[in-house]
Parts: C-alpha cells; structure tokens; sequence
C-alpha cells in the first residue's frame, strides 16, 4: 500500500507499477501533471483519485476493466475510482499524467459532471474506456496547458493553487469537447488499417487465449498474411504474434492470481497452459516471481479487484 497524501494507491508488486512513482505530495491542491517516458510494464493496480492520460508518442496496450485497447499517439483516455488497469507491450512511451481529488473542483462539480464525456466522475467505477484520439492540429493546444499545470506546481509561485485548480477546470472543459467532437464525428475508434488488424488479432486472443492458438490462426481470423501480421507485431510491439500470446496468457494468469481465490494450478489450465511446471517457470520469467509470490503478496488487498 502506498501512501499518497490523504489518499491511497494500492500495488501488488512496486517493480511492476508503472504509476507507481505518481503520487500526491503532502501540499495541497491534490492536482498533479507528470510528463514521463516508459518502457516497462506495470501490473494491474487501481486508485483513488481521477487519473487522466494523454500519449504524446510511442505505443502501448493498455487492459482496463479486463479489455484491451491499443493505445497510440493521441490518445486521451479517463481512468475513475477503483478501475484495475495496467499497461504491457510498451514501446517507447511519452506520456502526460493528469491526476486529482475531486475536492479541488467541488464547487463546481455539479457543472462538470453535466459536461459530455465528464459523468464518470461521480460514479464509484467507470465500466467504460473514455478513449478519444486528438487530431495533430489539436495537440498542441493540450500539450501546452498540461506544460502550465506542470510549472505551476513546480514553481508554486504567488497563486500557483488558484491558477492550478483553473487550469484544471480548463482541461476538463478541453477534454469534454474534444470528446463531443470525437463523438459526433464517429472517430472514437482508430482508423489506421493496420491497427485494426491488431486490434482483430488481440480480441481473437482475449476470446480464445484458453486454447492452443497459433499466429496462423490468428492471421486467418484478421483476415491478413500471417507474415504480414508478425511484421505489424514487430513493428508495434517488438514482439512476434506467438510471444504476445504467450504473454497475455502470463498477464491474464496474473490478474485472476490477485483477483480470484482459484488455484492456482487451476488458472494455469484456464488460460492455457497444460503444464503446470512449464507455466510456473514462463511466469517466473516474465514477472520476475513465481505464481505463489504474487498471490502471498495480494492477499491482504484482493478484494478490491473482484
């Protein structure tokens, strides 16, 4: 558990949290923009407080509420209370992380909340990804009030509190339009072809990652080459189609592990691994612990993902 001001982050392993390094400080107003670079994984982990993200650059797979979306450059996404999300095949990403408490806008959240895109912040858990991908023109505009947010905090000078919690107000009113716009012009999903052949491919394996499935099989349901799709894999990923299965499987194994009571013995054969021998040691490789390691560690907090 990690203490973060008034406010609680709960982790399962700090080597694997990639957030774990965003927390509030003991100085109010609880707003905070980090801009940061990563290329490792994090495990599944929830907050309590809103967490917004914009991608800058670079490329990632991001699994929320147990569904996977390819996250790319220009992204936007909202992340509410208690949501397990974690990140993997990350590639390279530049990212601005936007989190608060929703006590630095109580006044006005009666108003934002009534704002398109924004009534998430008032349910106890989003089920849904609020996804957008801002056009290049439009990201400048972002990009430099999340660089006036960040200064402001960092330089804290004379009213830095009050211009922090505006230019969040600013943000969020951004957001919600951007969102509208997003919406009324059908472009909440991304159009880049070969990421929809991606996108095939993983749901392909989100809904038979139990069975034995091969990167021809895979190919065949996106309707593509299978040289073709490992090049895409390659190219986005680093990755071949064969190892990102076997990885999900590692991943998905991980979360019924800290969500779940099952055996263990009983998740591996769930999510397809015939050889319990064999998944403990592709486990241990992957998530630097065993499958026991990780269940010990949860236990105290496995209630909260379920």
């Amino acid at each position: 558990m990690l203490e973060t001001g008034l406010h609680t982050e709960y982790e399962i392993n700090r080597n694997y949290l990639l957030l774990g390094e965003r927390s509030f400080d003991y100085i109010k107003p609880y707003i905070q923009v980090t801009p940061s670079v990563h290329n490792e994984n994090c495990v599944f982990h929830y907050h309590t407080y809103i967490e917004f993200v914009f991608i800058e650059s670079g490329f990632s797979l991001h699994s929320f509420n147990g569904k996977t979306a390819i996250l790319i450059p220009g992204d936007l996404f909202a992340i509410g209370f208690n949501n397990c999300h974690m990140y993997f095949s990350v590639n390279n990403v530049k990212l601005h992380n936007i989190i608060f408490d929703l006590s630095e806008i109580s006044e006005a959240i009666a108003e934002i909340t009534r704002l398109p895109g924004l009534e998430f912040l008032v349910e106890l858990e989003n089920k849904s990804f609020p996804l957008i991908n801002i056009e290049p023109e439009n990201r400048h505009e972002l990009i430099s009030l999340l660089e006036k947010m960040y200064t402001e905090r960092k330089n804290r000078s004379a009213g830095w509190e009050l211009a922090l919690k505006a230019y969040l107000v600013e943000f969020l009113i951004l957001y919600s339009r951007l969102y509208q716009k997003a919406e009324s012009s059908g472009q909440t999903e991304h159009k880049n072809e070969y990421l929809n052949y991606i996108y095939k491919s993983i749901c392909f394996i989100e809904e038979n990652y139990s069975r034995d499935i091969s990167s021809s099989d895979i190919a065949r349901h996106a309707g593509i080459n299978p040289k073709y799709l490992a090049k895409q894999f390659m190219n986005n990923f680093n990755i071949s189609p064969a190892e990102y299965v076997r990885r999900f499987k590692v991943n998905k194994a991980l979360e019924l592990i800290i969500s779940t009571d099952k055996p263990i013995n009983l998740i591996a054969s769930e999510c397809g691994f015939v050889n319990f021998p064999a998944f403990s040691r592709v486990f241990k490789k992957l998530m630097g612990h065993s499958p026991i390691y990780f269940r010990k560690t949860s236990h105290g907090s496995a209630n909260k993902f379920k």
